[in-house]
């Protein structure tokens, strides 16, 4: 019973061991996100970020600002916004983008 206990104490402080070193490399991991996403949303050129059927996942600031529309509405679309008069230079431009993509 006690070499029983012994091996519960140990297997215990085993994972409290690991719990601590995931919970290190969670906070390492949220700080490179932080820092990916906001050099992402503050770059000086647009990007998106499409699905696999060519909608706009994601989309920076700065291709907003391009499309001369609010990000919320340009989300989850893609071929109404870019077919428009205006932005059907950016609709060639990204177009060929979403193929090779594919």
């Amino acid at each position: 019973m006690e070499l029983l206990l012994q091996n519960l104490r140990l297997r215990q402080s085993e994972l409290a061991t690991q719990n601590e070193a995931l919970r290190r490399s969670q906070a390492v991991l949220k700080e490179s996100c932080d820092r990916y996403r906001h050099l992402y949303e503050f770059a000086p050129v647009g990007y998106l970020t499409l699905t696999d059927v060519g909608r706009i996942a994601e989309i920076n600031l700065a291709a907003a600002m391009i499309l001369k529309e609010d990000r919320g509405r340009l989300l989850h679309s893609v071929s109404r916004t870019l077919s428009r008069s205006g932005t059907r230079s950016a609709g060639r431009i990204i177009s060929p983008c979403i193929s090779a993509w594919r």
